[in-house]
């Protein structure tokens, strides 16, 4: 080992050596394959708590005032995390439990953000399939009907926005403007499975119309199907069960 390279081992260094090196590294990116072997380095280490709050103090008021806001760049952004830390991350949150007071500081950070359509179908795109049935955290052992999944799905919004959006927001009935519109099948819902989503197939209506409307689908249907016994019935149980509309 050559002699004199390594004595500054153990010494600490000046402040105007750590500002040289600060200046000499500023703006350079440290390649992937770099930052990981640099965390493979420090994997197993814990640092003491003396040392945690040296960090915490060089750290204070450094920070950028612009993080986490719209327009910030995290120095991680586009590098996967390796499988195992995601493993050790969930397994880290296992049992942990959000107190309330921390749910409504995070519903107070969300107030007033609305994500873009785009945005909106790649967060549907990346938890379909994940969460529904028996991995949903909120399984009661299937109680959700299928018709009241589909109407309260992504797809479903979408086309009803697409037929008001048509629509012009008016009543096709009555010719009301705005207020609490809802978008029609008119073809409907349980016995044409295929059109529930065809924007030609929809039409808006006021809460009035449509309830006129799904009355007279069910009666329709009623005498079709088995003549007028029983109709009382078979609108309770149908307009109950949500298939019209």
């Amino acid at each position: 080992m050559p002699k004199g390279i390594y004595k500054h081992i153990g010494r600490p260094l000046s402040e105007s050596h750590k500002i040289k090196i600060g200046l000499a590294n500023l703006g350079k990116k440290k390649s992937l394959e770099h930052r990981i072997n640099m965390s493979k380095a420090q994997k197993g280490k814990k640092l003491s708590e003396e040392t945690r709050k040296k960090i915490s103090k060089a750290l204070k008021g450094k920070m950028p005032k612009n993080l986490f806001q719209k327009g910030y760049t995290p120095w991680n952004k586009g590098i996967p995390m390796l499988e195992e830390t995601k493993k050790k991350m969930s397994e880290s949150r296992n049992g942990h439990i959000v107190t309330k007071e921390t749910r409504e500081k995070i519903r107070q950070g969300h107030l007033g953000i609305k994500f873009s359509e785009e945005h909106r179908k790649k967060l549907s795109g990346a938890k379909k399939g994940k969460y529904t049935g028996e991995r949903a955290s909120n399984w009661k052992g299937g109680l959700t009907s299928i018709n009241h999944a589909i109407r309260n799905s992504l797809e479903y919004e979408e086309w009803r926005t697409k037929v008001f959006e048509r629509d012009l927001y008016t009543c096709q009935d009555c010719g009301q403007i705005g207020g609490y519109l809802e978008a029609d099948h008119i073809k409907t819902f349980s016995l044409y499975p295929e059109l529930r989503f065809e924007v030609s197939n929809g039409k808006t209506l006021c809460k009035p119309c449509h309830k006129i409307k799904t009355r007279e689908d069910l009666e329709q249907n009623w005498n079709e199907w088995y003549g007028k016994r029983n109709y009382g019935q078979f609108a309770r149980l149908n307009v109950i069960g949500g298939i019209y509309g």
